[in-house]
Parts: structure tokens; sequence; C-alpha cells
């Protein structure tokens, strides 16, 4: 499996094999509008053991929701993947769009906690809904909260403040909430990462020191939103 960064690139890549006699399959928003995971998830059900070639893009790949027979499989992602995204909400009457789903799980230390689902059956129900204007706003970060291959943290304080105590201001800037949704190892599970200088990435650094991250570290990520 070939997972590329762009549709230009898959072109250029299933170019190449076909110049060496092998015709690969392809699936991407291009091959299959707005189907592109679900065609994929069917796709690795029914695939051969040996002999396949399959060519997906990063945005496919980090989101399926299921990987059948992911041992049959060798995973050759191409360039390094971007290791964080921040989720930034100022939410002073509307912070039940969160607390109607999202909860502290566990704290990193003493500043820093990561984020699950109250009910994760009931949110990806949510997500499936007829499409609202509102919803789309948060449906990025529940897809992560959601995911297997994401961690999403946030500072305890910053949550405690305005999520459980609701002590909003008028200086608007204390009253945001930033979400740190982060890459773990599972997504690169036999996995060949292509990439220059890999062990000078923060995905090398992270996953590398996994969980152990410091409240340094999210404030880095942070920091480019504030």
């Amino acid at each position: 499996m070939y997972v590329a960064p762009t549709l230009a690139l898959i072109d250029e890549i299933k170019e190449r094999f076909g110049a060496g006699g092998v015709v690969p399959r392809v699936i991407t928003s291009s091959t299959h509008p707005k189907t592109a995971k679900a065609a994929i998830v069917e796709y690795l059900k029914e695939a051969p053991e040996l002999g396949d070639v399959l060519l997906i893009c990063w945005n496919s790949y980090i989101d399926l929701p299921f990987f059948a027979n992911q041992s049959n499989w060798r995973v050759i992602i191409d360039e390094i993947p971007q290791l964080d995204v921040c989720h930034l909400f100022a939410l002073p009457r509307n912070i039940s769009k969160i607390t109607g789903h999202l909860r502290l799980e566990r704290q990193i230390n003493d500043r820093v906690a990561f984020v699950e689902a109250i009910d994760p059956g009931s949110l990806q129900s949510h997500l499936e809904c007829v499409r609202d204007d509102v919803d789309d706003q948060f449906a990025p970060l529940f897809r992560d909260v959601l995911s297997n291959n994401r961690d999403v943290f946030i500072e305890i304080e910053d949550w405690n403040r305005l999520v459980e105590r609701s002590e909003f201001t008028t200086d608007e800037k204390q009253n945001e909430l930033y979400f740190i949704s982060r890459l773990n190892p599972q997504a690169f599970r036999q996995t060949i990462i292509l990439g220059a200088n890999i062990e000078q990435s923060k995905l090398y650094h992270w996953l590398t020191g996994y969980h152990e991250m410091g409240a340094s570290s999210f404030h880095d990520s942070a920091s480019r939103l504030k």
C-alpha cells in the first residue's frame, strides 16, 4: 500500500507502476467521490494476501475506521505527516456543544490530560446525522477524539475553568479552549515512512517518547494559534 500526500503524486506513481507493467488499484476522492474511505475499507476486506498494490491518499488512510487484514500489507507513507492539529473554540454561550460529548479521560501530568468521548457510539451517530452548519464546526475535533490513530489533549486548568466552572470573562482570549490532536503509534504500525531527516522531525521525537508529554510540548503546539 502506497500512501501519498496528494492526488498529483498518486497519478505520478500510478504511471511509474504502469511503465513497469504493474497495474495498481487506486482509491481516492477522484475515483470514489465522497466514498473513498468506505471503498478502501471494503477493498481491504476482500484483497488477496499477496500480489496487490493499492494507492491511496494520506487523508483517507489516517481516518480509516477499520483496517482489515492489516498484517497482509506493507504500508509505505510518502512524506513525513504533520504531527498535530489545534482545534480552537470560544464558547461562552455554547459550551454544551463540548460537555454533551466529551470529558477528561486521564492526566498526562499535573497540567495536561487526555480527552475522550462520553459515549463513542452516540458521538459517531451524531457525526453521521443529517448535516448541520453549527455541528460541522465541531466535527473535526469529534472525529479526532474517536480516531484510533490520534490522541486529543487539553490543559486541565482551562478545562476546569471554562467547562466545569463556566468562568468566562470579557477578555475573549481567556475564553478560548485549545484542543491538541496528535498522531499516535497506531497510525504507523507496520509502515515505512519516506522522508528526509525524519530523526529531526517533531513526529519522530513525539513517537519515540510517546506519552512522555510535558506542558512545554503542549504549549509549543497551541502557541501557533494564540
